[in-house]
Order: C-alpha cells, then sequence, then structure tokens
C-alpha cells in the first residue's frame, strides 16, 4: 500500500495509540471491578465499542492512499487527542458501574452507532475522516433527509453513551471538548461544503446541521 503523505498516517496513528492506552485501562478498570454483575456490564460496553472501532478501521486504511487537501485545520487531530483524553479519563477514574446508567448509557451507544453506520453507508466509498472536496450532489438521503452532519452526531451520542456509564470529572470535560470540537470542525467542514453549487439548496431544504429544531 502506498502511502500519499504522513498526514494521512494520522488518524492511524491516534487509532492505534487508542488502543493501547484504552487496553491497558480496560484491564485496570476490569479487575477494580467489585462485582460479577460490574464486570460483565462493563465487558460488553466494551466489546460492543471495539467492535464498532474496529469496523471504522476500514476508513482509516483507506486513507492511507488519498492525498490529505488540508482543509482540516488540524480539527481531527484535535479530535483525535480529545477521544483519547476522554476514554482513558472515563477508564481510569472510573471505579464502579451502575445498572441504571449503564441501561442508559449502552443504549446510547447502540443508537450512536446504528445512526454513524446508516450515515458512512449513504456515503459510501467516497466517505472520509478527512475533510474533502464535495464533488457532485450531496447525499440527501437516510439520516441526511434530517440532519447534515448525522455521522457526527452519531459518535457524539456514542461517546455521550461512554460517558454516562464510566462518568467522572475527567470523562465529563474530554465530552464537552468533544462537543465543541464536533462544532468548530463542522463550521470548518461547511465553508468548504458550500463551494459546492448544489450544497446551498441542500442546506435550505435540511436546516440543521446536528441536533434537530437546535442547530
Amino acid at each position: 500500500m502506498k502511502i500519499k503523505s504522513f498526514s494521512s498516517v494520522v488518524p492511524l496513528i491516534f487509532t492505534i495509540t487508542g488502543y493501547l492506552l484504552g487496553g491497558s485501562f480496560v484491564v485496570y478498570l476490569f479487575y477494580k471491578l467489585n462485582t460479577f454483575e460490574e464486570k460483565v456490564m462493563f465487558l460488553v460496553m466494551v466489546s460492543t465499542y471495539i467492535l464498532w472501532s474496529a469496523w471504522e478501521v476500514r476508513i482509516t486504511l483507506s486513507e492511507l492512499k488519498k492525498e490529505d487537501e488540508k482543509k482540516d485545520k488540524s480539527t481531527l487531530e484535535l479530535a483525535g487527542i480529545i477521544k483519547n483524553f476522554m476514554l482513558v479519563g472515563a477508564l481510569a477514574a472510573s471505579s464502579s458501574i451502575h445498572a441504571v446508567s449503564w441501561c442508559v448509557g449502552y443504549g446510547l451507544i447502540c443508537l450512536g452507532i446504528i445512526l454513524r453506520a446508516a450515515s458512512i453507508k449513504a456515503i459510501g466509498s467516497a466517505y472520509s475522516h478527512r475533510i474533502r472536496e464535495l464533488v457532485g450532489k450531496p447525499i440527501t438521503t437516510g439520516p441526511y433527509k434530517i440532519i447534515r452532519h448525522p455521522s457526527y452526531m452519531g459518535t457524539l451520542i456514542i461517546h455521550t453513551g461512554l460517558v454516562v456509564v464510566l462518568f467522572n470529572t475527567f470523562s465529563l470535560i474530554g465530552l464537552i471538548l468533544w462537543y465543541l470540537n464536533a462544532i468548530y470542525r463542522i463550521r470548518v467542514e461547511e465553508k468548504q461544503l458550500f463551494k459546492n453549487k448544489y450544497y446551498a439548496a441542500y442546506a435550505k431544504s435540511t436546516v440543521y446541521r446536528l441536533i434537530p429544531v437546535i442547530w
């Protein structure tokens, strides 16, 4: 596989770093949990999260063959740093899991995965973790009928669910930063998208960027 540029490797570096750091703290928290029920809930949640992230690795690998159009303004790199901080904070500073918070949080994780997977599927092979030039008409089917950036909403829901389960000061700070970076990244991306002659019409018909009725 021919790598186009170093920046195309950055998402893979953050992914590997996340697996290494996360894996270490997953073991740490597993042995820290007191009851069998807590351990089972934790393993179910972690397994689901790993399966989802492993599914997305194929997108990360596909980036290695693409040129970096340098339109991200470092928002992808910042997202990687924030995500790893949030995951490590959630795992390292938690000591228990409650059944009610697990049910709510795990439900959000599953909902977020479904939304993100549907969003990626709607775009197909053109989907990228990088901000790129929009060629042709924007996708207006599936979740893109409701909001303009459902893939972002999906990952926000996933990590909101994770923080609900593993709630502490560090995971909450990470989640807030995760939302702020997503909002900033959408603004950066839409400056690029509005250069496409079809996107303005799509934005008029699909008013909300991220959260229906709110924004």
